[in-house]
């Protein structure tokens, strides 16, 4: 702080220049604030001391330091130049610590008692809640948790996890982690633990993980051999399965196909357990009986023997009247024909192998079905007819057509992406496609969705960091 003044002396003539003068108030001591004592029960605190000063003597600058001057152990300051810091105490009692403030010239000082309890406390140990899983899953995160009370000063806090009991040995992806992932081999109850030290205490915490057995296929039985004589052609099958209701909230299907046999079987309701199978010639069958869970399927196999029963009258007799041979054909084409049996079982058309058209009743000059040349690659393609009566004989008759001209959408390949699988790992998303080809013409192909669909073998992978 300065004040001014001015002295003028004046004889009347001339005016005096001006005299200035400035007046120093004496340089004060800083002054200082410890904060208010207190007492603790952990190893540290912060201290909040306050510093103010005068700002003389002028140009100088203020320092600040604490101290301690008493105490059982050694107080270990922070910022021990800072009016703020924080302290640590080795050994627990009362401590009084000194603050110091200088301004160069003159120095103040406050002192605080600080009444510390550092008792080392074993580590707070939480291993996570008890878990379940369901084969076939065999490995979880585990997420335990370690706290310390920071003693002894200048310790860390070490981790492991242990497997106390189980079925079969446990792995750990980290076994010094308190986060890691854990490997169980067998079915069974596993109880394992999660200890930490400090360098002089230990705590623990357990956790029991149970490994359910995994859900299991339904298991089928599709019923005992059977067999039936023409003209009779149709059996009743009465299926049965059982399952173990995972997962969870599941519900079994059923399908019925047939594996092999000298003609199509078809069925009331290949959908339900029990169906009714009809059999267009005699022979032998092989039916399956497929179940699943929406996960796992099961299946049985039953034979059928059709045995053929005596004859009636002459064998069947059957005549295809139009499209003629070598015709051609550019549009839907109607198929004109004669089927006659005095004990008919069952007639088929077909093209390529494909059924155009079926009946079990004798027809005499009358439309089987119709050609659909949008199908069919131009060039010759055959048309077959079958007839088979009661006694396993049959009659067969043939035309070739010759398919021409554009009534069809023509070749063409669609390629696109059928399935689409995302998963997480670590911090990368993958996706893994399987490609579909759609080929229009190629009538050979079956695959994921059926006629004309060939698979791709080729998986692409493709990693984006999110």
């Amino acid at each position: 702080m300065a004040f001014g003044f001015e002295l003028v002396a004046d004889d009347g003539g001339a005016s005096a220049d001006p005299v200035t003068a400035r007046v120093v108030p004496p340089n004060q001591a800083p002054l200082v604030s410890a904060g208010p004592d207190e007492t603790i029960f952990s190893p540290s605190t912060l201290l909040r001391g306050v510093v103010t000063d005068d700002g003389l003597p002028l140009g100088s600058s203020l320092t600040t330091s604490w101290s301690a001057v008493s105490g059982p152990g050694i107080a270990l300051f922070g910022s021990p130049l800072q009016p703020a810091s924080s302290v640590q105490f080795t050994a627990s009692g009362s401590y009084v610590l000194r603050l110091t403030a200088s301004d160069g010239s003159r120095s103040a000082s406050d002192e605080v008692r600080v009444t510390a309890d550092v008792t080392n406390v074993a580590p707070s140990v939480s291993a996570g809640a008890d878990q379940t899983i369901v084969f076939p899953q065999t490995t979880l995160t585990l997420s335990g948790v370690a706290t310390d009370d920071g003693l002894p000063l200048g310790s860390t806090v070490q981790v492991v996890w242990n497997q106390i009991s189980g079925p079969a040995l446990a792995s750990f992806s980290e076994r010094f982690s308190v986060s890691t992932n854990a490997s169980f081999p067998a079915a069974g109850r596993y109880v394992l633990s999660l200890l930490a030290s400090d360098g002089d205490l230990l705590g623990s915490d357990e956790l029991t993980v149970v490994v359910e057995d995994g859900n299991a296929a339904p298991s089928v039985d599709a019923g005992g051999d059977q067999s039936v004589t023409l003209p009779t052609n149709q059996i009743t099958l009465f299926g049965f399965a059982s399952d173990d209701a995972l997962p969870a909230g599941s519900v079994v299907s059923y399908l019925w196909s047939r594996v092999s046999g000298p003609a199509a079987v078809s069925f009331s309701n290949p959908n339900a357990a029990s169906t009714l199978a009809t059999f267009e010639a005699s022979g032998d069958y092989v039916l399956r009986l497929t179940v699943t869970d929406g996960l796992l399927s099961g299946s049985d196999t039953l034979g059928v023997h059709v045995e053929p029963g005596p004859p009636l009258g002459p064998a069947p007799s059957v005549a295809i009247v139009s499209p003629t041979e070598r015709q051609a054909v550019t549009d839907f084409t109607e198929v004109v024909g004669t089927v006659s049996s005095e004990a008919l079982v069952s007639w088929t058309l077909e093209s390529e192998g494909t059924r155009i058209a079926s009946g079990t009743t004798a027809v005499s000059n009358g439309v089987f079905g119709v050609l659909d040349p949008t199908l069919l690659q131009n060039g010759l393609h055959e048309i077959r007819l079958t007839a088979t009566d009661t006694a396993g004989r049959t009659a067969v008759d043939t035309v070739f057509v010759v398919v021409k001209e554009n009534l069809k959408v023509g070749q063409f390949t669609v390629s696109f992406v059928d399935l689409e699988v995302l998963g997480w790992q670590r911090v990368e998303w993958f996706v893994v496609k399987v490609p579909q080809a759609v080929d229009r013409l190629n009538r050979n192909a079956l695959d994921f969705i059926g006629l004309g669909v060939t698979g791709d073998d080729t998986v692409s992978l493709c990693a984006v960091v999110r």
